[in-house]
C-alpha cells in the first residue's frame, strides 16, 4: 500500500444533533424515529436520568426489522415498508434516526437507505443525550 494522505470531511447531511432536532421539531417534513424498546420509552427500562420520547417521535423498534426466528435476516421489504407508511415514515420524509446511544439507530438508518430513503440522519447523541439534558423537552407517551 502506498502512503498518502487521508482528510476525512464529515458529511452534516447524514447526522442529526440536538440543535438540529430542536429546530425541526414543528417540521411536517421530519420524522423523529425513537428504535429503541417499548420498555426503553415507556421508562420502565430506564437508561438516562429520564424516560419518555423526544416530543413528537414516533416508535418502531429496531427489531421488527427482522426475522423473529433470530437469524437476523430481515423481513420481507414490502412488509418493513408496510410497517413505516403506517406509522406515517414514508420516502419523501427526512428521517432521523435514534436510541440509547445510536447502533440501533445506525441499523435503522441501514435499513432506510436499503428500502430507498434518501434524506436519512442518525442522531448519534441519541436517548444518552436528550434524556440526560433537562434543557431538552420530553415527552410521555
Amino acid at each position: 500500500v502506498a502512503d498518502g494522505d487521508f482528510e476525512p470531511v464529515v458529511n452534516d447531511s447524514l447526522l442529526a444533533t440536538s440543535d438540529w432536532i430542536l429546530e425541526h421539531l414543528e417540521d411536517p417534513d421530519v420524522v423523529l424515529l425513537d428504535v429503541r424498546s417499548q420498555e426503553e420509552l415507556s421508562g420502565e427500562d430506564m437508561k438516562s436520568e429520564r424516560g419518555g420520547r423526544i416530543p413528537g417521535a414516533v416508535h418502531y423498534e429496531w427489531s421488527r426489522s427482522l426475522e423473529p426466528d433470530g437469524s437476523g435476516l430481515l423481513r420481507p421489504v414490502e412488509e418493513i415498508r408496510e410497517n413505516f407508511a403506517e406509522l406515517g415514515v414514508t420516502p419523501d420524509s427526512e428521517v432521523a434516526t435514534y436510541c440509547q446511544v445510536g447502533a440501533r439507530a445506525a441499523h435503522s438508518y441501514l435499513i432506510l437507505r436499503h428500502l430507498g430513503f434518501d434524506r436519512v440522519r442518525i442522531y448519534d447523541g441519541s436517548w444518552a443525550e436528550w434524556g440526560n439534558d433537562p434543557e431538552l423537552p420530553v415527552e410521555t407517551p
